[in-house]
């Protein structure tokens, strides 16, 4: 098993070939934002913005997507860039979400260098860049689609979901960060538990799913540790640093229940879909084969950015496959945030030559050959996407 990451030279490593992957990954992506700013999930979005500061449009066009203005990040910026910068929004869609996956793929680097104990790797470079890129296992058993029953890792078709990504990986590292302290040395690390509560705030205002799938998590660890370590005040800490983002998502809630009927939430097995027991094992092995793979009981009980990833995961799957709210499919994107967040702190656990011998000789190897293969199709799906100009392939 050792052998396996060994055979990848990183001795004379150099970092040419990152910056080439991640210009072409981001020429790519780029052209695809600029060519779509006005389709798919962007249209409403953009409606939102035109209607900020200076109403470039009626009050009409706006009432058909104002719900979007609880989480107005994104129509803020965009409305800036427009402004500032004298920009049609094609060209300021193109550069904000451009700028947010550029910024998720050094996240995710900085996530993965932590987690592998690696600087300097291709093996980590290729993860972080491919984070944003790989997308399910297609195959005769998911019906052959690109895109599969709405959601799925890094859907590139709703500006929200690429906004909110950023936040959500720092978010995600401060708890983790401020729990590893806590659990190792009993100190509270304040920066780390501020960092949290800011970026938890900031990513409601993106896009709250993020909070609603890894919020619920987080709790339960928290209570967990609470109870194993006999310490309350680490609990009423984690509280007052996740308060203001609970009030917001409340408000979240409650106006946009007010506004339409997005969320009548009815418990329905197999999502929105109507997926039947098969095709729920079927999508689900093919959206994060390898974070499966790798499933280890020493990360379990050892590493709590596998626990947080790994229970976020969970819930995101039981709120994805048992909650339905209609045509908007708003369960999917905490779903598919965690799908991300797995299967990249998996890996990069993967990496570390220390644990290689848990995992066996042959589950390694395997993993990453799942995921070179979900690379290669996300590839092959923005080809697709440029080239017809539709997302739902």
């Amino acid at each position: 098993m050792k052998n396996f990451i060994t055979k990848i030279k990183d001795k004379e490593y150099s970092q040419t070939p990152f910056t080439i992957m991640l210009v072409f990954i981001s020429f790519l992506q780029g052209i695809i934002f600029y060519l779509n700013a006005e389709e798919w999930d962007y249209g409403q979005h953009n409606n939102v913005a035109r209607y900020l500061f200076v109403h470039e449009i009626k009050w009409d066009s706006f009432q058909k997507a104002k719900h979007a203005v609880v989480y107005p990040m994104y129509h803020v910026l965009v409305k800036l860039i427009h402004l500032m910068g004298k920009l049609d929004y094609h060209m300021a869609v193109a550069l904000l979400m451009l700028a947010f996956s550029v910024w998720a793929v050094y996240c995710f680097r900085s996530l993965i260098q932590t987690l592998s104990q690696k600087k300097n790797s291709y093996l980590v470079d290729i993860l972080s860049i491919f984070s944003i890129v790989f997308i399910a296992a297609r195959g005769p058993l998911t019906h052959w689609r690109y895109y599969i029953i709405m959601t799925g890792p890094n859907p590139i078709h709703n500006p929200t979901f690429i906004l909110v990504r950023p936040f959500a990986i720092i978010c995600f590292c401060y708890f983790c960060k401020f729990f590893y302290t806590f659990e190792n040395s009993k100190k509270t690390e304040l920066g780390s538990l501020i960092g949290f509560g800011a970026f938890a705030f900031l990513s409601v205002i993106a896009k709250p799913s993020f909070a609603v799938t890894f919020l619920p998590a987080m709790g339960l660890y928290t209570l967990y540790v609470m109870v194993n370590k006999k310490d309350l005040m680490v609990g009423i800490k984690t509280l007052i640093a996740v308060l203001p983002t609970v009030c917001m998502l409340f408000f979240q809630r409650h106006f946009m229940a007010s506004e339409s009927t997005m969320l009548g939430i009815d418990v329905h097995f197999g999502s929105f879909m109507d997926l039947s027991v098969i095709d729920v094992i079927m999508v689900t092995v093919a959206f994060a084969p390898a974070a499966l793979l790798l499933i280890n009981v020493n990360n379990i009980k050892n590493n709590v950015y596998y626990k947080i990833a790994l229970l976020s995961y969970i819930i995101g799957w039981l709120q994805f496959y048992f909650l339905d709210n209609g045509n908007s499919g708003d369960f999917s994107w905490g779903y598919a945030l965690s799908i991300e967040i797995l299967v990249v702190v998996s890996l990069a656990l993967s990496l570390r030559t220390d644990l290689q011998y848990k995992y066996g000789k042959i589950r390694i190897p395997l993993a990453w050959l799942c995921f070179a293969y979900q690379m290669f199709m996300g590839l092959l799906y923005l080809y697709k996407v440029y080239k017809f100009g539709d997302y739902w392939i």
